[in-house]
């Protein structure tokens, strides 16, 4: 796959730059799920007050597999949001 040149050298007298071949990607670091926005205290109760976590799944998220934080982020976290929203404690929500 390459790049196009986001001018059009065809019919300029300039020389059109070649195209750089991206380089394959062999790092296995990739973008991670998460979350965060950026507001990390905890309240009292030791939720995240951006994201509604604990500490300790704070802790662990880096080492939790995709199929979890998916999880996490499409139930247990909206779960606690409607809880908090309704006025209702978080502890008994269920991973």
């Amino acid at each position: 796959m390459r790049f196009r040149a986001a001018i059009s050298y065809r019919d300029s007298t300039i020389p059109s730059p070649k195209s750089p071949t991206p380089e394959p990607m062999t790092s296995p670091m990739r973008p991670m799920l998460t979350p965060c926005i950026g507001v990390c205290t905890l309240d009292p109760q030791g939720y995240c007050d951006g994201c509604r976590r604990t500490g300790a799944e704070i802790a662990m998220w880096s080492s939790m597999g995709d199929d979890a934080r998916a999880h996490f982020m499409s139930v247990v976290l909206p779960e606690r949001e409607a809880r908090d929203a309704a006025g209702l404690p978080l502890e008994s929500v269920r991973r």
